[in-house]
């Protein structure tokens, strides 16, 4: 501690090789056990900067067993015929930038953090038990091997104040914590981040320096990576157990994920050679700061969350690789994708196998070209051609789904397929949907085919004025849809450029939600156990793009709330993934084979009314016309709009119907 306090505490030398060795050979002369980066003894601060320092420079622990670190080659790259990893001093020069931006960056502002006054903190857990630490000298880790060590090493990340803190990070503040667990629903989303650069990493050493991956993150199904490799160059799927032993090098390194947030500026000099610049102007255009992330010599851009290190990867597989056109007007047209699975223990992987196998003999696109239900075909790429036998199975769909509305008080209508461009620009789709409409020229005037039915259903409501005797107001629609889909996006049913959905818009006054809310819960309960479905409900709240004011949000946010405690069933949140116009209950149904569908959705919408100018007269406004014009306006309200569907598309109905049965 001496000599640290002496060296790297009186900022002499601090960033070059000799010195980075010398930290080496301090620690290494210590008598602490590492475990996950984090020294399980650790009682100073001036330890703790000196371990995030090695972190930071790319050391890692190759064997625990003899206290032995090792530097993670910043000259490292793949051979294409053995995919092993080679010294090549030209590869991957921007990673090289990078890592040494980093260390001109990053690394001295982490030693600063050392000198600031160390206030006494206390971090209370979920079941109300608090520790009290000093500020900046305990980590999510420490937190969690005062409960329990074997507990310790299954937390993959924490929840610090409702944020997702790494379980390295320092806390520096009074807090709550909570942590999630290796193999839980959110844990494997952790995974499944933290995979994807791992992806990345295998990308750009298989394809060398001038590849780049543009994008890694998770999905609902695991995660993926695109990549731009230069020239005419493509992957193809015998390209894929490569990467894969690319990967388990990359795993087997046990190499940190760290995260940290820079000024702007920084990144932009980090990443302004790089495609990912236009994505950073954008994504953080109105941020001081932006979250970026090391993996031994991968820097890239993103806050995760993401695992504490690659070793929590136990098993995965790569799975497919595809094209997909770039909806940007930078870079290339095309990048290449990569998608995979993994799981923090073998014994999933091979289940998850094991359904695969199941499942491809389901398979509704197999299904339904062997019973001559339907096929598609290249002249109309997303539009599905149904056969006879096909189309009765449809019409019966439309039929039970028109009893229903009978019976529940629904006034079915037809509306244009088509309209202009103005209509998209009041509702704010072509603001925030534009790359997803199919639009065209004519009479001088830009048209497009109608991607939802909503914006029509204001234009109904307001043609004439309405009374409050008429709500609550229950349209239901089966207008054809199109919405542009990217090529690579498209899959069978599930995904498709031309549907039909079961859409139906309630236009209600604020009295009237929570009653009408349950009623279409009540609806899809219905339908969902003729068909034997389990489902499970997600309240998805305000997105970062959104219209309207925060408080309206949040009042909308409540009432769902309201209601999803009121139905009885369990539910969560999922923050930030609401619809641009407004907060949505979110329905997932479980297949025969446990998979999980978004199928049915109910949306609070406070907005289109208010963009369409839509009102109703209320219980007191006068019979005959006033010429007091600003009384009459007082006594008109504003309605409440519910989004909502039971099946979404009939399309993607179908093809879960056929692989559930």
């Amino acid at each position: 501690k001496q000599w640290y306090q002496r060296r790297v505490r009186g900022r002499t030398n601090t960033t070059n090789e000799k010195s980075s060795d010398m930290i080496v050979n301090s620690v290494l002369h210590t008598s602490f056990h590492c475990k996950y980066k984090v020294l399980s003894s650790l009682s100073t601060l001036s330890l703790i900067n000196s371990l995030r320092y090695l972190r930071n420079r790319g050391y890692y622990y190759q064997n625990s067993h003899n206290n032995t670190l090792r530097r993670y080659s910043t000259n490292t790259t793949t051979n294409a015929s053995n995919t092993t990893l080679e010294t090549n001093e030209n590869t991957h020069t921007k990673q090289l930038q990078r890592s040494s931006q980093w260390d001109k960056y990053v690394v001295p502002n982490e030693l600063k953090k050392g000198d600031s006054k160390r206030d006494q903190i206390s971090v209370m857990l979920s079941d109300g038990r608090s520790f009290e630490y000093k500020s900046g000298e305990v980590t999510p880790f420490i937190v969690a091997c005062s409960t329990s060590k074997s507990f310790a090493k299954e937390c993959i990340v924490s929840k610090v104040n409702g944020e997702y803190l790494g379980m390295q990070t320092p806390i520096t503040s009074n807090s709550q914590i909570e942590f999630v667990i290796v193999g839980s629903e959110e844990g494997n989303k952790v995974l499944w981040e933290s995979s994807a650069v791992v992806l990345s990493m295998a990308l750009e050493k298989r394809y060398g320096k001038d590849s780049e991956v543009v994008l890694h993150q998770s999905s609902n199904e695991g995660f993926y990576s695109d990549v731009v490799i230069p020239g005419e160059q493509s992957i193809s799927s015998t390209d894929l157990q490569g990467l894969e032993n690319i990967m388990k090098e990359i795993v087997r390194k046990d190499l940190p994920i760290i995260t940290e947030k820079v000024a702007k500026n920084v990144a932009l000099e980090m990443f302004g050679d790089s495609l990912l610049v236009e994505f950073l102007k954008k994504k953080y255009e109105k941020d001081e700061t932006v979250d970026i992330f090391r993996c031994g010599t991968f820097v890239g851009i993103g806050k995760g969350p993401f695992a504490p290190s690659t070793k929590f990867i136990k098993a995965f597989s790569l799975t497919k690789n595809s094209s997909i056109v770039n909806a940007e007007n930078v870079g290339p047209k095309t990048f290449q994708r990569v998608y995979g699975i993994s799981f923090s223990d073998s014994s999933d992987l091979s289940k998850w196998q094991n359904l695969q196998k199941e499942a491809h003999l389901r398979d509704h696109r197999v299904v339904g070209k062997d019973q001559e239900l339907f096929f598609f075909h290249p002249f109309s790429p997303g539009s599905c051609f149904f056969l006879p036998h096909g189309a009765r199975i449809y019409n019966k769909l439309l039929s039970f789904l028109r009893s229903e509305y009978h019976k529940r008080g629904y006034q079915e209508v037809i509306s244009p397929n088509i309209y202009s461009q103005q209509l998209w620009e009041i509702s704010g789709h072509w603001q925030n949907y534009k790359e997803n409409i199919f639009s065209f020229d004519c009479d001088k005037t830009t048209y497009s085919l109608k991607p939802m039915n909503c914006p029509g259903h204001c234009l109904m409501f307001s043609h004439r004025v309405r009374s409050y005797k008429e709500l609550p107001i229950r349209y239901a629609d089966f207008g054809v849809l199109h919405r542009n889909e990217l090529a690579g996006a498209l899959t069978g049913l599930t995904r498709v450029r031309r549907f039909q959905q079961d859409d139906a818009h309630i236009f209600c006054t604020p009295s009237m939600i929570h009653k009408e809310i349950l009623d279409c819960f009540d609806f899809m309960q219905h339908v969902y156990s003729i068909f034997g479905f389990k489902f499970r409900l997600e309240l998805s709240t305000r997105p970062e793009k959104f219209l309207g004011e925060a408080q309206l949000w949040n009042t909308a946010e409540a009432d769902l709330q309201k209601v999803l405690e009121d139905s009885g069933h369990p539910w969560k949140i999922n923050p930030g993934d609401g619809a641009f116009y407004g907060p949505k209950i979110d329905v997932h149904l479980t297949d025969a084979l446990g998979r999980s569908h978004q199928c049915a959705t109910i949306q609070l919408d406070f907005q289109l009314p208010i963009r369409f100018n839509l009102e109703y007269q209320t219980e007191n406004s006068p019979t005959t016309t006033s010429e007091d014009k600003n009384s009459q306006q007082s006594l008109l309200q504003r309605p409440v709009m519910i989004h909502r569907a039971i099946f979404g598309s009939i399309e993607r109905m179908i093809a879960i119907l056929t692989e559930h049965t």
